[in-house]
């Protein structure tokens, strides 16, 4: 694993502060969230290839953006989202892998989804998906950190994989490269 990645944050950590409280976990988890995201994003400190970084505020739950839940959570619809201690653990890595879009342990290419256009950037060593939706609008650009997961399926895997191989190919660029 990557020293920028920064260290895990376990539910089940022997000695944290949230000792298997559920909701002091939540909110360490949002803290390190505001500390290595949000609050970079707000200040204009965190861009992607120079282009400026949003988030994604409502549906809020709990006084907390959707981004954060969407980082920490899954489920299909916004309602049936629950809390996934595998993504939770993770909440550092957004905020690090931003600013690497051209590192060679990061797999990173544009897919359309639903009539938008979605960075996917895969860091393969460990296995670790996090999508950004890019967006123009007003002729702006910019970007919302969208979702992030651990890839735990081989097929999975091998499916990254392979989107990224066959993007390559078509020699499209990526958003904020000449």
């Amino acid at each position: 694993m990557p020293d920028w990645l920064g260290p895990l944050v376990e539910f089940n950590e022997a000695g944290a502060a949230w000792d298997g409280d559920w909701n002091l976990y939540i909110e360490e988890i949002y803290r390190i969230f505001q500390e290595t995201l949000a609050a970079p994003i707000r200040t204009g400190r965190l861009r992607w290839k120079g282009i400026r970084l949003g988030l994604k505020r409502y549906p809020e739950s709990q006084s907390k953006e959707s981004t954060f839940w969407h980082l920490v959570s899954e489920g299909e619809s916004e309602e049936s989202r629950t809390p996934a201690l595998n993504r939770c653990a993770r909440i550092r890595w957004p905020g690090a892998l931003i600013p690497r879009p051209g590192d060679s342990s990061v797999l990173t290419w544009l897919k359309d989804h639903k009539g938008s256009q979605r960075i996917h950037m895969y860091l393969i060593d460990v296995r670790y998906l996090f999508v950004l939706d890019y967006r123009i609008k007003e002729g702006n650009e910019f970007i919302l950190p969208w979702t992030a997961y651990p890839v735990e399926r081989d097929h999975t895997h091998e499916k990254l994989i392979k989107a990224f191989e066959s993007w390559k190919k078509q020699g499209s660029p990526l958003p904020g490269t000449p």
